[in-house]
């Protein structure tokens, strides 16, 4: 199974669950790329210009694609009243 890295960036919505203790990114991770049928390997905090970087192994890199953009869409779906 080919391994994939991906580098990424927080939202200030994001990174503000990360400073007030209220998110587990690296769990939301496995599940994202489980929901995809990936395996997340490995999963760091960055300083710079990222700040994280994923390690996955996925079918292919169309699995890897949908599943950011997958992560992206969830994200910014407007809550229903």
């Amino acid at each position: 199974m080919p391994r994939f890295i991906t580098l990424g960036t927080y939202t200030n919505q994001g990174a503000a669950g990360l400073v007030d203790g209220d998110s587990d990114r690296r769990a939301a991770m496995e599940v994202a790329h489980s929901s995809v049928g990936a395996t997340l390997v490995d999963y760091y905090i960055t300083r710079g210009q990222y700040d994280f970087c994923v390690i996955a192994d996925a079918d292919s890199f169309e699995v890897m694609v949908f599943n950011s953009r997958h992560q992206v869409c969830n994200h910014y779906q407007r809550p229903t009243p």
